[in-house]
């Protein structure tokens, strides 16, 4: 399947469906305001994953409220405004593009949201919606039980 993507807007995505492109919606980014990737610079989505990696490096997956909070962080940066007047210029060559895709959602990827706490009803604390541990796999193997020399010492009076 043949895809293109555009650097300047990285939310229009297209697919070639029967010799005619197609645009396909981002899978995360519904907002009341629109998709959330529409109009997403690279070099913002970029900042964006290095600002997260920057946070949590060894973390696979944020929640979107999260990465979107970080993009916005980004964008409040004056990261539109050094596009706007030409300052980020990136070299998208061949290469460039194949290191690009290839590290791109490489180090984590985007979770839906989860429930946040609520105000109990009786207006005391907070309520706190039970789920599903996260990582469900054990760090280490079950161990077996070596055969070893029993430690029979007595205490003398």
């Amino acid at each position: 399947m043949d895809i293109r993507w555009d650097h300047a807007d990285i939310g229009a995505i297209e697919v070639c469906l029967d010799g005619n492109w197609v645009e396909v919606g981002t899978v995360h980014g519904e907002t009341s305001k629109g998709r959330l990737f529409d109009g997403l610079h690279a070099q913002e989505w970029i900042a964006t994953r290095r600002a997260l990696r920057t946070r949590a490096e060894k973390q696979r997956s944020w929640n979107e409220a999260v990465v979107f909070e970080a993009l916005k962080a980004i964008r409040d940066m004056n990261t539109t405004s050094k596009l706007a007047f030409g300052l980020i210029d990136k070299n998208w060559t061949v290469e460039n593009l194949q290191k690009l895709e290839s590290s791109l959602f490489d180090s984590f990827k985007v979770a839906a949201n989860t429930a946040r706490t609520q105000r109990s009803e009786d207006g005391y604390g907070r309520s706190i919606e039970p789920r599903a541990p996260r990582n469900t796999e054990t760090d280490a193997a079950p161990q077996q039980a070596s055969a070893r020399r029993a430690n029979n010492f007595e205490m003398e009076d």
